[in-house]
């Protein structure tokens, strides 16, 4: 698998897990105008992946969260250019994986699924190289931020302030972690 079809998920680590794991050449997204237009989430997405020590090609394309038809075509565009594919279907709308399993059953794409529960990827269809595999990557406070944008709302604390802090975070989540239990909700 050279390239690895990514539906763009609201959760970021859905977006980011198997492109780390396993590292293709390329990776489209299929993902809603405004993140398909959005240059600054983009940019952080590639700035994610430097971090982790390699430079994919990033493609986003647009596509609508609710038109399954649609989606499915896009697929097929997407597989005629690169057939050397495989599709990540652990996150997108309910859409685009009944999309991308229609897919994977016409073209004989691999298609494969992480299982968040147990810590591992999944064969779906034809994704002998994800089945049952351990999922042993490992990410820091700062991975997470860059992940899922790597900015704070304006109006609270100036990110280039920020950023001098940074080696306080995973202290300061070790401890949120230790009493998650302890502490009401609202504190979390």
């Amino acid at each position: 698998m050279n390239t690895l079809i990514e539906l763009y998920d609201e959760r970021a680590i859905e977006n980011i897990l198997a492109p780390d794991m396993f590292r293709p050449r390329r990776i489209v997204y299929l993902c809603p105008g405004e993140i398909a237009q959005d240059r600054t989430r983009q940019e952080t997405l590639a700035a994610f992946f430097r971090r982790r020590g390699w430079e994919p090609e990033l493609i986003f394309v647009e596509t609508s969260l609710f038109k399954a038809d649609r989606i499915l075509r896009q697929l097929f565009t997407i597989g005629e250019r690169f057939p050397d594919c495989a599709i990540d279907v652990t996150g997108g709308s309910d859409a685009a994986l009944f999309a991308a399993g229609m897919f994977a059953a016409k073209k004989g794409v691999p298609a494969f699924t992480y299982s968040r529960k147990k810590n591992r990827f999944y064969d779906i269809s034809g994704a002998a190289f994800a089945d049952e595999l351990p999922c042993g990557l490992t990410y820091s406070i700062e991975d997470f931020f860059l992940m899922a944008g790597g900015t704070l709302l304006p109006g609270r604390v100036d990110n280039q302030i920020l950023s001098q802090y940074l080696s306080d975070f995973d202290p300061f989540f070790d401890c949120f972690l230790q009493f998650r239990r302890d502490w009401p909700n609202i504190i979390s």
